[in-house]
């Protein structure tokens, strides 16, 4: 909500420096009042689209879940622990809490706290993605059945 409200805020001032602009070569004749309001017509009209694309395409799991495993990959474990968060809350607004992306999120989360040593809550993440993924995908699945030994390690 708050990247919505400053693109909003961005795209009234640009208008308004724009309006001033043509308000000021409207003075010295160079430009036509039909020109200017039609301009500023299209202005804000691209730049509701351009604040809405970039507000929209950061309100999404797909967003949040790469930007965590971008993260993860450069070891910047307490962003992507944030970024995987994230993306775990928009597949539940999204999807519901029994979804695919859901169990992806919470394996990426598991094996974050692994790494960092939070075994109790890697635990607690592992069971509950084996139990959507036992809901939603095969029982030979490779993710599964890493989730399995994962949490099988995990345990001895």
């Amino acid at each position: 909500m708050y990247e919505l409200f400053i693109a909003l805020f961005a795209a009234v001032a640009l208008v308004f420096m724009l309006g001033l602009f043509m308000a000021y070569l409207t003075r010295n004749g160079n430009f036509k009042f039909e020109q200017i309001g039609a301009f500023l017509v299209l202005a804000v009209v691209g730049l509701a689209i351009f604040g809405y694309a970039n507000w929209s395409e950061k309100n999404n799991w797909e967003y949040w879940q790469t930007q965590g495993n971008n993260l993860a990959k450069f070891e910047k474990h307490e962003n992507a622990l944030t970024n995987y968060e994230k993306a775990m809350h928009f597949a539940v607004k999204e999807f519901g809490p029994r979804d695919l992306r859901v169990a992806n999120s919470k394996l990426a989360l598991a094996n974050l706290y692994e790494q960092y040593g939070r075994y109790d809550e890697a635990r607690e993440e592992y069971v509950e993605a084996i139990s959507i993924l036992e809901e939603n995908a095969d029982s030979d699945s490779p993710v599964l059945q890493d989730a399995y030994a994962r949490l099988k390690e995990l345990d001895s």
